[in-house]
């Protein structure tokens, strides 16, 4: 079937992406010679019309196309992402350039890794000559926490909100939504990708799917397999106030810099008291099994960045498939393991193995009566 591009468009973003060339062949721009071949010998006609349908096959079947040194973005898909244009008449395929969708990563809340999976993101991009979007932030959901307003992370919920009015009805998440709506629509005109994140209390639910299904978004999940880990990272940023407290792990003395321990030096080391930790427990648990039920990609953050801590060949693949697992749904044919690889190869065995739990958590000896014998022991790291 033919369908009709927006030639012009695609010249505006991809400049020398006007015509496409198979290695070994000519710009194929001959359909006037084919006709005037059919008149001169039908058994010709025959062969030259068994070739184009080989080499229209064999564009359709590939997965990605390299298209030029100098396009703003080295990869146009041939997938349901893009729209191809087959046209004996003029000639070779035009592709019109790949829409990427935006992708919604899926976290179990805070402590889940999300901040090391948006700087390694952004890293990957780059590395496939791809460019960020940037005027709708990762964290687009924090727009009011503490009384504090951030317009900086999320500009399109202020001025939703103001063009609607004070008696507007629109929920918090229906503002969101129409973010990442209009950011979509803006993303893709400058060609430039957008990912964020939302946890996944927030969005799993039938009726917040079917919204963000709506806009056209792509999903992958990332959950934190230790839940002792989890609730030791919430109970140290503070988090959550029934679970334990940050101390000091000298003296046992509550600490109060809480989240700000991630951007504060405290030459003093944070280590958690707990008084409820199986809560905290059952809560992440929780959490990981929305997200392993859902209907999209997801893996552990533990896997996504076992290649940190170790040299081992094992963990080093195991790492590479996570992220390509993730990374699929945004970049679908454009993802590069080449690309993808040579930023992880700069953070191999960059980090110190983690320490033992004993070594973590205050009043050890609470917290391993309070689980002897139940499947939270299988959390423990010695």
């Amino acid at each position: 079937m033919k369908t009709e591009i927006d030639h012009q468009e695609a010249q505006s973003l991809f400049p020398t992406a006007a015509t496409l060339k198979t290695p070994g062949s000519s710009d194929r721009s001959s359909g006037g010679a084919i006709l005037q071949e059919r008149k001169k010998s039908p058994s010709t006609l025959n062969v030259v019309l068994l070739g184009i349908v080989a080499v229209v096959f064999a564009f359709i079947s590939m997965d990605y196309v390299i298209i030029g040194k100098n396009d703003s973005a080295r990869y146009m898909a041939l997938t349901t992402n893009s729209t191809t244009n087959i046209s004996l008449s003029k000639g070779c395929p035009e592709i019109k350039p790949m829409k990427f969708l935006p992708l919604m990563l899926v976290f179990t809340g805070g402590c889940s890794g999300s901040t090391a999976t948006n700087h390694f993101i952004e890293e990957i991009v780059e590395a496939h000559g791809l460019e960020k979007y940037n005027r709708l932030k990762f964290w687009l959901s924090n727009v009011e926490k503490d009384g504090v307003v951030s317009k900086y992370r999320n500009p399109f919920y202020f001025e939703l909100k103001e063009k609607m009015g004070e008696e507007n009805n629109a929920t918090k998440f229906e503002l969101l939504m129409e973010s990442v709506k209009l950011a979509k629509m803006e993303s893709q005109k400058l060609n430039q990708l957008y990912y964020f994140k939302l946890h996944a209390s927030t969005i799993l639910t039938t009726k917040r799917r079917e919204m963000a299904d709506k806009i056209g978004v792509a999903y992958a999940g990332v959950y934190r397999e230790n839940v002792l880990d989890r609730c030791i990272c919430t109970t140290k940023d503070c988090f959550t106030e029934t679970v334990g407290y940050p101390v000091y792990a000298h003296n046992g003395e509550k600490a109060s810099i809480c989240f700000d321990r991630r951007q504060k030096h405290d030459e003093k080391p944070i280590i958690v008291k707990f008084e409820n930790p199986v809560e905290c427990f059952k809560d992440s648990l929780k959490e990981q099994e929305l997200i392993k039920r859902a209907d999209f990609p997801s893996v552990s953050e533990e896997s996504l960045f076992a290649f940190e801590y170790t040299e081992d060949e094992e963990a080093w693949e195991k790492s590479i498939a996570a992220w390509m697992k993730i990374l699929r749904p945004f970049l679908s044919g454009a993802l590069d393991e080449n690309a993808l690889i040579t930023v992880l190869q700069k953070y191999r065995n960059s980090r110190a193995q983690l320490r033992p739990h004993r070594e973590l958590v205050y009043n050890y000896d609470y917290l391993e009566s309070e689980i002897q014998n139940t499947k939270w022991a299988n959390y423990v790291r010695l």
